[in-house]
């Protein structure tokens, strides 16, 4: 629904956060944002329900990949210099990858990758902190 929503009515938003969530083909395919807006996502590259490499959903929507999702949302920000890449630190049951853009002239995009994580937020990830973090500083 936020990615609808963002496709529609960009101006409502400071940023938008993505819990476990992919842009439906069909949305995508005429989604013009009237504005850049900093994105956070979170995604598991083993999820069955919604696949991390796109294709099709449990439901049978055709899904674009997380990857183009992020393709998207830099291009529409203005992302020029490459990604930062790190690894989250501490103790958790899956290996956390984060990519950050933050050098975008439209806003930071940001993907927290949990490698062979499925349908869910891990457990070690504080997705409410990593929210509030995120959105702290973003205004309309």
């Amino acid at each position: 629904m936020a990615l609808r929503m963002a496709c529609v009515d960009a101006g409502s938003f400071a940023a938008i956060g993505l819990l476990i969530s992919a842009m439906a083909e069909l949305t995508g395919a005429s989604c013009q944002p009237a504005k850049p807006l900093p994105i956070l996502m979170v995604n598991g590259t083993a999820d069955q329900m919604l696949p991390y490499a796109g294709g099709q959903s449990i439901r049978g929507d055709s899904l674009w990949s997380a990857e183009r999702l992020v393709g998207f949302f830099r291009r529409l920000n203005g992302c020029a210099e490459a990604a930062q890449q790190s690894v989250l630190p501490g103790t958790h049951p899956r290996r956390i990858e984060i990519e950050r853009s933050t050098r975008c002239s439209g806003g930071p995009v940001v993907l927290y990758r949990i490698v062979g994580g499925g349908h869910d937020v891990p457990p070690g990830l504080n997705a409410g902190q990593v929210l509030l973090d995120f959105f702290r500083d973003k205004v309309r």
